[in-house]
């Protein structure tokens, strides 16, 4: 019912790992001419009637509007069941396509708004550079390295290749606000880079033993950007993942990519040895209300798991800088990080937020690169558990970037931690989110693997995957996923 003729699937639906150049010059780009139907609800483009039109070539595809093409795919299955057996044409009257049309629309809206995200994102470069008068060579390899990356896979590497390289670029190659996704992914890249270099600082790898000797020495290691809305749950795994490594003396310093209630990025650093709790800010006026609160927090945390320690409070140790806009406090606290771990990382210049932004999209293109080059897995610690966020807007449905999940169900809203269980087979494809999505519609041959969640205004859906998801594997997955509702307020 829902399985395309593979000429069209193979025009619409290209391998998610194709590089970006290929998909500008991709060859079947199907119209959207205007139509009165457009107007319609969703299930009033449903029909009984037989098809009429099988024979579809992808060069004569048309499209109704991108609302239409992502809402039908989801109501295929309850418009069958109630004997519908096709969909209106997009222009002509008296004109039936199957119902597997829905899957085509669905894959050819997302070809097309992917593609025109990547073509931003090329101009975006071009002019960024330009007002900030980037080195002719940094603008060139910002170019060649998004015409290099993938459409819309992610790397292994980089979140265990959740996170879709579409997601970052939507985000580095912008103005906007950084979210946990990317600032775990900038993470990734830099455990990535120090794994091969010579650097004794390795975020979540220490320093070589010494001869003779077969104990690893304490490393500094950086949390995830998750830990911060963890510290005070006890049933945290990410929680007591951390707190088992500073017990441990695994780890002396522990470094905190940490969000104020969704408002605005600071680092922090845990200093065991010295007992000394370090923060930077580079926006002062924006955490003023809330730096209390995440010290308290962390003094809880510490204080439960270290009941023998004192701390002392620096709230300058992290140098920041100053930002000059309302987005780069994401930045700002990633690079306080780099520079903490590694003596050869410059500061960030505020006044050029663009030139870092470009910059740290190109490392994580090469980090991923790298790591899938020498088929290895230092990039994520396989240990560590596995969170993802996403906002939404009324009426949005978030499906789970990590759950290798195509088609999903409705499910009601609930407030409290909800888990479902997903054993299909297989293959993923990581976030394609555009600038209206809440989250991404992985492609899976399941099409009931996970219930949808609808997102109320100003809230944001924070998942945990079980085990790791690889975007470029064909595996079967048993995966539990917790769903919870949390606050969402406008970023700094």
């Amino acid at each position: 019912m829902l399985n395309p003729p593979t000429a069209l699937t193979e025009a619409f639906s290209p391998p998610p790992n194709l590089p970006v150049s290929t998909i500008l010059g991709w060859r079947y780009i199907p119209q959207r001419p205007g139509s009165r139907k457009f107007s319609l609800a969703p299930m009033e483009w449903f029909s009984r009637e037989t098809p009429t039109l099988t024979d579809l070539q992808p060069d004569a595809l048309l499209l109704p509007s991108t609302r239409i093409c992502q809402s039908l795919l989801p109501l295929v299955e309850k418009a069958a069941s109630e004997g519908y057996q096709s969909i209106q044409h997009p222009v002509h009257t008296a004109v039936y396509l199957p119902l597997w049309i829905s899957r085509v629309w669905r894959d050819a809206d997302r070809l097309i708004r992917l593609r025109e995200t990547w073509k931003g994102r090329l101009l975006w470069a071009e002019t960024t550079a330009a007002k900030e008068k980037w080195p002719t060579t940094l603008l060139m390899d910002a170019l060649t390295t998004i015409q290099s990356a993938p459409w819309m896979a992610g790397y292994n590497g980089l979140q265990r290749g959740m996170v879709s390289v579409v997601h970052l670029a939507r985000i580095l190659l912008s103005h906007k606000w950084l979210d946990d996704e990317v600032i775990d992914c900038l993470r990734d890249t830099l455990r990535i880079e120090q794994s091969f270099s010579n650097s004794t600082a390795l975020p979540n790898a220490g320093p070589a033993a010494p001869k003779g000797t077969t104990q690893r020495a304490p490393v500094i290691t950086v949390a995830s950007a998750h830990l911060r809305t963890c510290l005070l749950s006890g049933n945290s795994g990410l929680r007591r993942f951390y707190s088992d490594k500073l017990v441990s003396g695994e780890v002396l310093k522990l470094l905190l990519p940490c969000n104020l209630r969704n408002l605005h990025w600071v680092p922090a650093e845990i200093d065991v040895a010295q007992g000394h709790i370090n923060l930077g800010d580079s926006k002062p006026q924006m955490s003023r209300e809330h730096i209390n609160e995440l010290l308290r927090d962390l003094r809880t945390w510490l204080q439960e798991i270290l009941p023998a320690r004192t701390w002392q409070t620096n709230m300058t140790a992290l140098e920041t800088g100053l930002q000059q806009d309302s987005s780069s406090c994401g930045l700002a606290t990633i690079n306080a990080i780099e520079r903490r771990i590694s003596s050869h990382a410059s500061k960030w210049t505020p006044s050029t937020p663009g030139k870092t932004r470009v910059r740290y999209f190109i490392r994580c293109v090469r980090a991923g690169k790298v790591l899938e080059t020498h088929a290895c897995t230092t990039g994520s610690s396989s240990d560590e558990p596995v969170t993802h966020e996403a906002s939404g807007q009324v009426g949005d449905t978030y499906n789970a970037d990590s759950s290798m999940i195509e088609h999903v169900q409705s499910a009601p809203l609930t407030s409290e931690p909800e888990s479902y269980d997903s054993s299909e087979d297989g293959s993923s494809i990581a976030s394609e989110q555009s600038d209206t999505d809440t989250g991404s519609k992985p492609r899976t041959k399941s099409s009931q693997a996970l219930r949808a969640v609808t997102v109320p205004k100003n809230r944001a859906v924070i998942m945990q995957a079980q085990k790791p998801l690889f975007a470029t594997s064909q595996i079967p997955v048993k995966l539990r996923i917790t769903v919870r509702i949390v606050e969402l307020r406008h970023p700094c």
